[in-house]
């Protein structure tokens, strides 16, 4: 999970994937890859989606650091995220709806069985 928190991990989780691994992306992680990004990435090099899941964290704590990165509160983490990345898929890099719901759905449930 997290795998696009940062960019040596995320190449990590492609050649993974690649081995026939299951990642996991954030969609309340915008940087330094994007939720929408990972996917179409882990899609162009070739990976199925069957192997790419989609989690928010909703519910869980989220930590607010300020522009020095220094904690100022902690929160509650959203769901938005998820619908924000499928839109982003079928908007900016052409997914189908049920392609881009796949990560979320799907995916996970194939996962789980």
């Amino acid at each position: 999970t997290h795998v696009n928190r940062n960019v040596p991990l995320f190449e990590q989780a492609l050649e993974f994937a690649r081995k026939g691994g299951t990642i996991d992306i954030t969609s309340s992680i915008d940087e330094p890859v994007a939720p929408a990004e990972g996917i179409a990435r882990a899609v162009q090099a070739g990976i199925p989606l069957a192997r790419v899941t989609l989690s928010s964290d909703g519910n869980g704590s989220q930590p607010f650091f300020d522009d020095e990165g220094n904690l100022t509160h902690i929160g509650v983490a959203g769901f938005e995220t998820l619908l924000e990345t499928v839109q982003v898929l079928v908007k900016d890099y052409d997914f189908s709806i049920s392609d881009a719901l796949r990560p979320l759905t799907s995916s996970v449930a194939g996962f789980l069985n």
